[in-house]
């Protein structure tokens, strides 16, 4: 007798609400406390001393959830194989931290169960960092998650007016001129990522010509020292993608993708499961940390004749 074979579902993805109506008062620190004992966090924010690359240039928070569908829920629609399986927020820095991993499932898990009083402690949170000793100038809300916080109709007017809202998102439906949001109501400029898709490359280049940034991320761009110190290899000033050639900015100087230039490539350096070796002293990786393959790309068989200094 043949069974049909099972396929492993899906797991479901987190929805926001359409509408951002927040509990006041006495109800939202209820409603509030009720989540933080239930899910297991203390703070939704992370401000910019828990996270190195948030604390550099112009300081920012970020709402950092559990990546692609580790809580048990999908927080990132568009995600590829490779990425979920090397992500940065997982494998690298705290979060291989128990307790780290543990607070960002209890945030995933609040927002789904009660996303008007989590969005609504998000902007307490971020106006109570704003108005601090050493106050933010930028808020990340996607810092590992990848969800359309700009179609939450009165959300982003919330949040404190002099703050910079930034992501990286790999759904360039998300993406318009300049590297707006589509249909964000103030200025929240997203960051194409790309991946090994091979149509990834293809919507990189049509969202640079638009004014956007494509991010992509390189091998062997740092590298441990003996005394345990890490050492990165300085980044070209020009990259090319196809037959096109674009100015390129180093994304490890600062997470604040807002203040980049119009139209670049951002490019990072690998870490965690990307912090891949390299050999011949100060040159450049001969290979991206997630592999891309496709033939529009041509860093792949010579990165360095793509590269200018």
């Amino acid at each position: 007798m043949n069974l049909p074979q099972l396929q492993p579902r899906r797991p479901a993805p987190l929805r926001l609400p359409a509408t951002f109506a927040p509990p006041s008062g006495a109800e939202l620190r209820e409603r509030l406390a009720e989540l933080r004992e239930r899910f297991g966090f203390r703070s939704l924010l992370t401000p910019p001393d828990a996270n190195a690359k948030l604390a550099k240039r112009g300081a920012g928070a970020a709402l950092t959830l559990a990546p692609a569908a580790l809580s048990g829920l999908d927080v990132c629609p568009g995600r590829s194989a490779e990425c979920s399986a090397a992500c940065v927020l997982w494998h690298a820095g705290n979060g291989y931290r128990s307790s780290v991993r543990d607070a960002r499932v209890g945030r995933t898990l609040a927002l789904a169960a009660d996303p008007q009083a989590v969005l609504a402690g998000v902007v307490a949170e971020a106006e109570r960092l704003a108005r601090g000793r050493d106050p933010i100038r930028g808020l990340r809300l996607n810092c590992a998650s990848d969800l359309p916080f700009e179609r939450v109709a009165g959300f982003l007017d919330a949040l404190p007016r002099g703050l910079g809202l930034w992501d990286y998102t790999k759904l360039p439906g998300r993406i318009g001129d300049n590297g707006q949001a589509v249909g964000a109501s103030r200025p929240y400029r997203l960051a194409f990522s790309v991946s090994e898709r091979p149509e990834s490359v293809r919507r990189a280049t049509e969202i640079v010509r638009r004014g956007g940034s494509a991010v992509v991320v390189v091998a062997g761009l740092r590298r441990r020292q003996a005394d345990g110190t890490l050492k990165y290899i300085a980044r070209p000033t020009a990259a090319r993608i196809g037959d096109e050639w674009f100015p390129a900015v180093d994304g490890d100087r600062t997470d604040r993708r807002d203040l980049d230039p119009l139209g670049v490539i951002v490019i990072l350096a690998g870490k965690g499961r990307l912090e891949l070796p390299t050999t011949g002293g100060d040159r450049i990786g001969e290979r991206f940390a997630v592999a891309i393959d496709s033939p529009d790309l041509r860093y792949r068989s010579a990165i360095r004749a793509a590269w200018r200094r």
